[in-house]
């Protein structure tokens, strides 16, 4: 399918190029019409990354906006992909370049770029969140004393042992509040995975996984846990997880890594965070009582996936899903 997806892009280039070429299109007025666009401050036009139409894709129909405003006039401000103040084939040039090589990375507030794959025709970040501010520029309380650890009822985080050398690996850990708070910690364009979608995730990599299974009593899955892990281990140096790092494949790219957990699963919070590379904890969205929220959890001994019902007050790793 994407060899002759490529096939019809090619024509369809042809034929725009063939209509355009005999097309007068850099009349005077048109560049001053993009010119005042640009020089607008005021623009109400939400556009983004070449998505023209705004559908959420950017795909033929974004191509046929610039040509329609090449053969009719009848423009909106991005057509002027380049902003050089025509609209012409160079534009159609980008955005046949934008399908055929589609973003693999997102960017959140602070700058962090991170990987992101499509599993199922969804987008998933393929690296735990860094991110320290909300969306709205508010800092996250970063929490360096894990004795206070519960005694915040608003978001904050930490980092395993305070070390940041393992902020590239590992991610931060914030607690649900964080999660759940109105101004978005995910980047633009992304939020914290709902049980339900956590749920459809697995069920793609184990048809018969159970989305209705609690904590250590049942599993959600016995084998897409080690689709899910990173490949190696720590022991051999070349990995994220203790031996075993059961049935780790790696095989679709989303790269678990073992982060821990603050607190441990007693409560305790005498050392400043548990389980380095031997558990991987995420959090949900979906909250079940004033208490408790979703989470899901994979482990170095096993394949599994547990679905736990867990404290909100739990410092655990988050993962973001497209809008």
């Amino acid at each position: 399918m994407k060899y002759f997806k490529k096939i019809y892009i090619f024509l369809y280039y042809l034929f725009i190029l063939g209509v355009l070429f005999s097309q007068n299109y850099y009349a005077d007025n048109n560049v001053q019409f993009f010119k005042s666009l640009h020089n607008n401050n005021n623009s109400n036009l939400d556009c983004d990354d070449s998505d023209l139409n705004i559908d959420g894709i950017v795909d033929i129909f974004d191509i046929y906006i610039i040509l329609n405003c090449i053969l009719s006039n009848d423009c909106i401000e991005c057509v002027d992909i380049n902003q050089d103040y025509y609209v012409n084939v160079i534009d159609i040039i980008i955005i046949i370049d934008i399908i055929n090589n589609p973003v693999v990375t997102v960017e959140d507030i602070d700058g962090n770029i991170y990987r992101i794959i499509n599993i199922n025709d969804k987008i998933w970040m393929a690296e735990n969140l860094k991110v320290t501010r909300y969306n709205n520029g508010d800092s996250i309380t970063y929490i360096h004393d894990s004795n206070v650890w519960n005694n915040f009822n608003h978001g904050h985080y930490t980092i395993y042992n305070n070390d940041f050398d393992h902020l590239n690996n590992h991610g931060y850990l914030y607690n649900w509040n964080a999660v759940n708070d109105e101004r978005g910690i995910c980047p633009i364009g992304y939020h914290v995975p709902t049980d339900i979608e956590w749920s459809n995730l697995i069920s793609y990599l184990d048809s018969l996984s159970n989305p209705e299974a609690e904590n250590h009593d049942e599993y959600e899955s016995y084998i897409a846990g080690g689709i899910l892990k990173s490949t190696g281990t720590i022991d051999d140096g070349n990995g994220y997880w203790y031996q075993p790092n059961l049935g780790a494949t790696d095989s679709i790219g989303f790269s678990s890594n073992a982060s821990g957990v603050i607190p441990d699963q007693n409560g305790n919070t005498e050392f400043h965070g548990y389980y380095l590379g031997y558990i991987a904890f995420y959090w949900t969205s979906t909250e079940i009582s004033n208490i408790y929220a979703w989470s899901r959890e994979l482990s170095f001994m096993e394949t599994t996936v547990h679905r736990h019902s867990i404290a909100k007050n739990y410092g655990m790793s988050v993962r973001c899903i497209s809008d």
